[in-house]
């Protein structure tokens, strides 16, 4: 657990509390690695129990190294929480080295106020004046998003057949292509069996509506421009020829959303059954989408009402790792936003900037809500974010788990270093409870 608290001048301390269970953790952790570094006579090397090792050097001998491991998780973890940057080493004090109990060490810090996120002046953030949200849907806002869901169905179930006629829009096709600029060949322009999709705007404009007509076997020359805005310096406006051979013609044979659909891929008998839970679950989350709106809006009320610092640097920071996000929900967790933007064109600083808004908005956010966690003085025990933690893994992870498996995965969680930040958040959202409890919701 790590408490903070605001010292005079641009200081602040955090103290942390360090489970026992998870000090003890990393002095076994670091035994098992430097076993092999200790003579115990009766034992070969490395193969000396940990108690005898303790009693030969010391029963600190592991603690030091669990130390190290310990200050880098708690004390740079607060910083990065906290979004401060220090001006100096801190002010470290460790009352106690008994490893029999929680370890307990306290940081002061001298904050870079140019660089940290600081909530200079906290405003009014209780009885916020908001309009009450609309919360009536339509069926025209639910047929809208019923349709998308269907589409996204028969995209999801549809699957490829190879056939024998020309390329057409909608069609996926089995390439081989090599480009040059001004006759010479440049790198990344020539590919093997590449598939692509016709008509999903992938490679550069005019390219893929060029393939089109292509009959298997068939090569042809396109000539195609690329864009001025290219993130390839060297291609930027360029008129390039790419040599085409057409291996294969896909068709997609999209499914039939009928009773056999639903029992083949539902829990359901009926395809009316299963877009009645679809219909549910949309009207559900239409109401909660407005709601959210509503409390948006509440806690950016009290950001306005407050004076708070963002560096740049932060926000940059956090769009790169909104944007990361993105990509990661686009189903391609694995890559990087450059080889993204590679991929799709663009530079990593426009996908960016694309987000700068919503990372400053989310820092201020942040920084308001531990302001008023601290100004309130919330405090959380460990049985309220046992049941924090537990309600997370439940949303994220316990649809395949039972109740065991979940408390075992809470249990370890809370044994490591994660502890602090499940305490952490849930004492950030006690902090936006508060806020929006007390709002003052004005009815149209």
């Amino acid at each position: 657990m790590t408490t903070f608290e605001k010292l005079e001048g641009n200081q602040v301390k955090f103290t942390f509390n360090v489970p026992q269970s998870h000090v003890e953790a990393l002095m076994n952790e670091s035994y098992k690695k430097n076993a092999s570094r200790f003579n115990i006579p009766g034992f070969r090397k490395g193969k000396a129990p940990r108690a005898m090792i303790e009693k030969a050097y010391g029963d600190k001998i592991f603690f030091e190294d669990a130390l190290e491991k310990i200050f880098e998780q708690y004390y740079y973890g607060a910083l990065e929480a906290y979004k401060i940057i220090p001006q100096k080493e801190p002010e470290i004090d460790i009352p106690s080295m008994d490893t029999d109990k929680d370890f307990v060490f306290s940081a002061i810090v001298d904050v870079d106020t140019e660089k940290s996120v600081i909530v200079k002046t906290l405003g009014q953030y209780k009885g916020i004046e908001v309009k009450k949200a609309d919360f009536a849907v339509t069926d025209e806002m639910i047929e809208e998003e019923l349709n998308k869901r269907k589409e996204q169905l028969k995209k999801e179930h549809s699957r490829q057949i190879s056939v024998e006629r020309e390329a057409k829009i909608g069609d996926t096709v089995i390439i081989d292509y090599s480009g040059s600029v001004d006759g010479e060949k440049f790198e990344g322009g020539t590919a093997e069996k590449q598939s692509l999709e016709l008509g999903s705007n992938t490679f550069i404009p005019g390219f893929e509506d060029q393939v089109v007509g292509m009959k298997i076997g068939e090569e042809r020359d396109i000539t195609v421009k690329f864009p001025d805005e290219y993130h390839a310096e060297q291609l930027k406006g360029k008129e390039a020829v790419f040599a085409i051979k057409l291996h294969t013609v896909y068709e997609t044979e999209h499914p039939e959303l009928d009773d056999e659909f639903a029992k083949d891929t539902s829990e359901f008998e009926t395809f009316a059954e299963y877009e009645a839970s679809m219909r549910s679950q949309i009207e559900e989350a239409l109401n909660a989408n407005a709601k959210n709106a509503m409390e948006g809006n509440i806690l950016h009320k009290a950001c306005d009402n407050s004076e708070i610092i963002v560096p740049e640097a932060f926000v940059k920071a956090e769009a790169r790792k909104l944007a990361e996000q993105a990509i990661a929900r686009m189903g391609v967790p694995n890559m990087s936003l450059e080889q993204f933007c590679e991929i799709v064109g663009g530079s990593p600083d426009e996908m960016i900037g694309r987000f700068m808004e919503q990372a400053a908005v989310n820092l201020k956010v942040g920084a308001l809500l531990a302001e008023v966690a601290y100004a309130e003085k919330l405090t959380n025990d460990y049985e309220a974010v046992k049941e924090y933690t537990k309600e997370f893994v439940r949303a994220y992870f316990g649809h395949n788990m039972s109740d065991e498996a979940i408390d075992n995965t809470v249990d370890s969680m809370l044994n490591s270093e994660k502890y602090d930040y499940f305490e952490l958040n849930h004492r950030l959202e006690e902090a936006q409870k508060l806020i929006i409890s007390s709002a003052n919701i004005i009815e149209d």
